[in-house]
């Protein structure tokens, strides 16, 4: 963000921190069902993929699978995806999905396997194709900070 930014950073963050690297992420738009833009929510679940090498075709396609089936039914739009570019172990997908609050976080009534069932998906199967794509996953809840933002700055 800039050699201000680097310098503060370094000074107040360092000191607490074993290592430090920088990640390059690309927005993967045929992937997202948000829209890029716009406030950010108040939070955001992240989850974050690391595949398999040779899956990462087979995990595309299911996940567009799960985003037709989310589409027809009416589920909100708040899910975007990130594949890493540079920096990291990869491959790796990270998605986050917005959230008003801790609510939000809650199951839903149906599965994603039944979704994709009733969307004329063989559910269990979309669902195995990407488990079988993943060596690792992990999940986390991020709050916005706007006094450490620099949204609207």
């Amino acid at each position: 963000m800039g050699k201000e930014d680097a310098a503060d950073a370094a000074a107040g963050m360092g000191p607490f921190s074993e290592k430090t690297w920088n990640s390059f992420y690309t927005w993967r738009g045929d992937l997202s069902r948000a829209t890029p833009g716009g406030e950010p929510a108040p939070m955001l679940a992240v989850t974050i993929f690391h595949l398999k090498p040779g899956t990462v075709a087979t995990f595309e396609g299911a996940i567009k699978k799960v985003d037709a089936a989310l589409d027809k039914a009416g589920r909100p739009k708040t899910s975007s995806w990130l594949e890493l570019s540079n920096g990291g172990e990869g491959p790796e997908f990270v998605v986050t999905n917005a959230r008003q609050g801790f609510a939000e976080f809650a199951p839903q009534a149906k599965t994603l396997a039944e979704l994709l069932t009733e969307n004329g998906e063989n559910g269990q199967e979309v669902m195995r194709t990407i488990s079988d794509s993943i060596a690792g996953q992990w999940s986390e809840a991020a709050v916005y900070r706007p006094d450490l933002s620099y949204m609207g700055k």
